[in-house]
């Protein structure tokens, strides 16, 4: 089976491949953080909305705190600059927050 390596399929499917091992997460536990954080290294950018709706489904989902945090800390927040680094107001952001 050969998949397009166009950029906007891959960042489709692996939305999809995300959504799908949150919701797994209650039954599949700590073996979907390894998976997860591999399909997160794949993907070089996400929308705003797209980034809200993976953390609103992680939040919404999973029933187990320490299970829910895992992809938002371990996952989701290492990744988050280089995921959403094509939004300005980001870009901003972390300029203004440098403190010395």
């Amino acid at each position: 089976m050969r998949f397009s390596r166009r950029p906007e399929c891959i960042g489709k499917l692996a939305l999809k491949l995300l959504k799908a091992h949150i919701l797994s997460a209650n039954e599949m536990q700590e073996f979907v953080m390894g998976p997860f954080k591999k399909i997160l290294s794949q993907i070089q950018s996400m929308s705003r909305t797209d980034f809200t709706d993976v953390v609103k489904l992680i939040s919404l989902t999973i029933r187990s705190l320490d299970i829910a945090l895992d992809p938002l800390l371990k996952g989701l927040e290492p990744e988050s600059s280089t995921l959403l680094s094509g939004l300005p107001e980001l870009q901003q952001i972390s300029c203004g927050t440098s403190s010395g």
